[in-house]
């Protein structure tokens, strides 16, 4: 059995805008990886994606951009916390 891990409302909706992003591709969501300033665009989502990172729920790595070569963070969900979003709305 899986263990479900609660989150606040301010990590489901961060949670929900990587799912949502204009910049997943059409597949799996989960493990793509997204530009993180095009979702953590202010502090008080940095403090939520710092919560979001210790719970598991999303991951960070270093891409480089092909159109300009500029190497930035990226941010994807992990299926722990795809699951949890999911599991939030059926609760």
């Amino acid at each position: 059995m899986t263990n479900i891990i609660t989150v606040t409302v301010k990590e489901a909706a961060l949670l929900n805008d990587i799912i949502t992003s204009e910049y997943q591709d059409g597949e799996d969501v989960v493990g793509h990886d997204i530009w993180f300033d095009y979702i953590v665009d202010s502090k008080s989502k940095g403090g939520v994606y710092a919560s979001l990172l210790a719970k598991g729920l999303v991951t960070s790595s270093l891409s480089t951009r092909k159109t300009c070569g500029i190497t930035e963070s990226t941010i994807a969900i992990t299926q722990q916390g795809f699951d949890a979003v999911f599991a939030d709305l059926t609760r």
